[in-house]
């Protein structure tokens, strides 16, 4: 399910999200209750269940936040993108034509002894000033 670009949990998923969150806590928190130990102990636990909760509620929170910049700088370079290339469009499309260099054979003067034979490039305009 999507809305304006955002994509959205469905109904049930977030029930279930939240039951098993409050069934987590409950069982924590009755675990917590029924520890044969003193009442400081029981405090101690509890509170510190208590941060632990927090602290993974602000790191969600946190991790999330971060995706979400993320995606909006990312749509950002996208739209620069997308106007560079359009304001470049066809400029760069249709080079101009250029003269194509074809090999001609080696010159008559040089040996066949010789280790290497060079070929010679010549372009239209110089064969016909030839």
């Amino acid at each position: 399910m999507y809305e304006h670009g955002i994509q959205r949990d469905s109904a049930a998923w977030r029930g279930f999200v939240k039951a098993s969150f409050l069934l987590a806590a409950a069982a924590v928190g009755v675990g917590i209750y029924f520890l044969p130990v003193d009442y400081w102990a029981k405090g101690y636990m509890a509170m510190g269940m208590l941060f632990l909760t927090a602290s993974s509620i602000i790191l969600t929170k946190t991790i999330r936040d971060e995706h979400e910049a993320q995606k909006i700088i990312h749509q950002i370079q996208d739209v620069k993108t997308e106007r560079i290339l359009k304001e470049y469009d066809g400029k760069f499309l249709t080079l101009p034509k250029q003269e194509q260099a074809r090999p001609v054979s080696p010159n008559a003067n040089q040996t066949s002894d010789s280790a290497s034979t060079s070929i010679h490039f010549k372009t239209a305009q110089q064969e016909q000033q030839a």
